[in-house]
């Protein structure tokens, strides 16, 4: 532009139009280049303005992900704060259940102790019992033998003496009842028979009961005496035999 001005001055006036001509021509392409540099620019800013806004909605959308992200590790940070409250509250139960079932399995342990002993002591006395039962029918026994023998000796001097009397019958064939129940049978058929020999028909049948499963002649012997009294017993035995022997 400074030559520009300098050939105006140096040349005169009829290169003024020139020098114009080439300044318009110079500011024409100087424009140009301006505003292709402008278009370029504009397009440029443009292109940046959209990559602003596409980085904003980046931006937007990452900060959108991490308030979502945020939000979803505040639920799990809440989500485990309760999952551990509840496992300590289940922890804590589970404790005092199971210090329950330790005192329970205790008390069990205890009362079955106490079950044994009671358990125990009950063997033990019914072992004492038993042992006294024992003791007590041993001294039965023998006293029950020893009064069998008294009476035994006072009837039997009685029947040395003379015919007994209806009570000392009785009282004769009692004990041979007594003998037979102990199973003492020689002595229960020596009380029958000193009874059925002063005729009493019970002591008769009884004393053919006792011979029944051995001397079968004898058996009936005394049947028959018993029966030929009326002793109904005595007559069905002899009916039976009858029916037998037919």
């Amino acid at each position: 532009m400074d030559l520009i001005f300098d050939a105006i001055k140096t040349s005169g006036a009829e290169l003024v139009s020139v020098a114009l001509f080439a300044m318009l021509l110079w500011g024409y392409k100087h424009l140009r280049v301006l505003f292709k540099q402008s278009s370029r620019l504009k397009k440029e800013l443009e292109d940046l303005m959209a990559e602003v806004k596409r980085l904003e909605a980046a931006l937007k959308e990452s900060e959108s992900q991490k308030s979502e992200e945020v939000r979803l590790k505040e639920n799990t940070q809440r989500q485990l704060e309760a999952e551990r409250k509840e496992q300590k509250r289940l922890r804590s139960e589970l404790g005092r259940k199971d210090e329950a079932l330790r005192d329970a399995i205790a008390r069990e342990s205890e009362l079955q102790r106490q079950l044994e002993t009671e358990r125990q002591e009950k063997e033990q006395l019914h072992a004492e019992v038993k042992r006294l039962e024992g003791i007590l029918a041993e001294i039965q026994k023998q006293e029950e033998a020893k009064r069998m023998e008294e009476a035994q000796e006072i009837l039997e001097a009685s029947r040395l003496e003379g015919e007994l009397s209806k009570t000392e019958a009785e009282a004769q064939y009692e004990l041979g009842m007594r003998y037979y129940k102990a199973k003492d049978y020689k002595k229960a058929i020596d009380c029958f028979r000193i009874v059925a020999e002063q005729g009493d028909a019970k002591a008769q049948y009884s004393l053919g009961v006792m011979y029944n499963d051995g001397d079968k002649s004898e058996a009936i012997k005394w049947y028959r005496r018993a029966a030929q009294q009326g002793y109904i017993p005595a007559q069905k035995v002899l009916n039976s035999l009858s029916e037998e022997w037919e």
